[in-house]
């Protein structure tokens, strides 16, 4: 086991759960490597660690969770590139974005960050689908589910 120490406290993790991220993330491309903490609990909200600026952590969340029947629209060229031998081992998420009006928490759905769960390669794309943008309002997807 290896420890990070960042804002989100210490961090215990094993070497082979590190997701390398070869062009790193809009905006941070000079990050390459980083670690997924899940959610705890029901918590709908997990971070993608950075392993190269232990200060930079992303709230994410999988689509899927929050909004009925999401489907990802991804380029057949994004799938050759992470070696994605079927739909199992992909993991999709959304950067979620936290502003001082909770009621405004917002996912980017147009830039999923995709993750092959079995290689552990990981790169953000940008999605197919008309449907979604970068600012979809999770709590009103939430609000309509409990209804």
């Amino acid at each position: 086991m290896e420890v990070i120490v960042s804002h989100l406290g210490r961090i215990e993790y094993d070497p082979a759960e590190v997701i390398e991220f070869a062009e790193g993330l809009y905006g941070f491309e000079h990050l390459h490597r980083f670690i997924y903490v899940e959610a705890q609990g029901d918590s709908l909200f997990g971070f993608l660690q950075s392993l190269d600026d232990a200060q930079v952590a992303f709230v994410v969340a999988i689509p899927g969770k929050f909004i009925p029947g999401y489907s990802l629209a991804i380029f057949k060229k994004d799938y050759d590139y992470l070696d994605v031998r079927s739909r199992e081992e992909l993991l999709d998420l959304a950067i979620v974005t936290v502003p001082e009006n909770i009621e405004e928490t917002s996912a980017n759905l147009l830039g999923p960050v995709l993750i092959n769960v079995r290689t552990k390669k990981g790169r953000q794309v940008i999605s197919q689908s008309t449907e979604y943008g970068t600012k979809h309002r999770i709590l009103a997807d939430l609000a309509r589910a409990a209804v």
